[in-house]
């Protein structure tokens, strides 16, 4: 069993905000304006990450409200741990699993293991209505998660070759490649209808080694496929799978004249997170593999970029409860930290006319 890590509350008084200045196009002469960042603390204790404007808006449009993220707790985690997921319940419990099994963070100082002697298998956990479920690779099961008491496994799930998993208010959405020979497929499993899975349309093309970046997330009515890889697409599911709106197609950093981001143009260099419902907007955070330079985008529904920023900051966003505002990530400062995050909107104060 790892060791015990610590869950670090909220400072009460913040020593410093962080805030990410504006990097955009002079519209008058297409020129490229620098904006110069804050320096960042070396270990991010107080971290408010703003988005501020930036020269996106089109169609004499207002600008769309600042993106704030406000981090709630960091919990460091053990050496070599390996963090695969991480959820927050219905009572905002925070829930991950890795390379050691699936963890519960008790309080302030301590971990505490759930569905003991389960291994590494699990694919996806999150809410499947009021209860907390999780899909286990290794035994081919759904569990349902009681943390006072043993994991009752609730249905079989025989399927193999699973790439990436979500649960919607209908039953199970799965990607699955049995071979490397094999194209992915994207299959929907009825709750009611165990073991007959239906075949979906795969809204783009994927094939060979990329089809292991295919990624889906969110649940409950609506359910967002993704490729990592560029061209970084995804495009929304409904509860039964099937492709819903438009596939929006983000282009690639450095192609797009809205993202100020250089690459060299090495595409393998970048992979994009999974875009992330913020309630009414969307977040995609594109990562450089090589360093920590990250690329926040903020999106509305067609994929257009109301917000872009690129920071300097060890961090990966996984997770968002848009009910309670609230975002869950790995942060990689000097020691692999466990942060949720709270976000808000905020509007810059209109100045006063003279």
């Amino acid at each position: 069993m790892p060791t015990a890590p610590r869950l670090r509350k909220k400072a009460r008084v913040c020593q410093q905000t962080v805030r990410i200045r504006t990097v955009g196009l002079s519209r008058a002469a297409g020129e490229k304006v620098v904006g110069i960042a804050a320096d960042l603390p070396i270990r991010y204790r107080c971290a408010f990450l703003t988005l501020l404007t930036s020269a996106l808006s089109s169609c004499g449009l207002p600008p769309a409200p600042d993106l704030v993220l406000e981090e709630i707790a960091a919990f460091s985690l053990p050496p070599g741990e390996y963090v695969r997921g991480a959820v927050l319940t219905l009572n905002e419990e925070l829930v991950f699993w890795s390379r050691t099994g699936l963890w519960r963070v008790r309080d302030s100082a301590s971990m505490d293991p759930v569905c003991a002697g389960s291994g590494s298998g699990f694919l996806w956990v999150g809410q499947v209505g009021a209860v907390l479920a999780a899909l286990d690779t290794l035994r081919h099961q759904v569990l349902q998660i009681h943390f006072d008491a043993q994991c009752q496994a609730t249905a079989n799930f025989p399927l193999k070759g699973l790439i990436a998993a979500a649960a919607t208010d209908s039953g199970w959405l799965v990607i699955q490649r049995p071979t490397t020979n094999t194209t992915p497929r994207l299959l929907f499993l009825s709750y009611q209808r165990e073991g007959n899975p239906l075949e979906r349309h795969l809204p783009f093309s994927v094939t060979g080694a990329a089809s292991d970046w295919l990624y889906l997330s969110g649940s409950g009515q609506s359910v967002l496929i993704g490729n990592r890889r560029w061209p970084f697409e995804w495009a929304f599911l409904d509860a039964r799978g099937e492709a819903s709106g438009s596939t929006p197609k983000p282009a690639l950093p450095g192609g797009d004249p809205n993202v100020m981001l250089t690459i060299g143009g090495d595409e393998n260099r970048w992979m994009a997170l999974p875009v992330l419902d913020l309630g009414g907007a969307y977040l995609q955070l594109i990562v450089d593999l090589g360093s920590d330079r990250r690329l926040f985008r903020v999106l509305d529904a067609t994929a257009r970029v109301l917000r872009q920023r690129e920071v300097v900051l060890p961090l990966g966003l996984f997770f968002s409860d848009p009910r309670n505002r609230r975002l869950v990530g790995i942060r990689t400062a000097s020691s692999p930290e466990l942060v949720v995050y709270g976000w808000r909107w905020a509007r810059k104060p209109e100045r006063k006319q003279q």
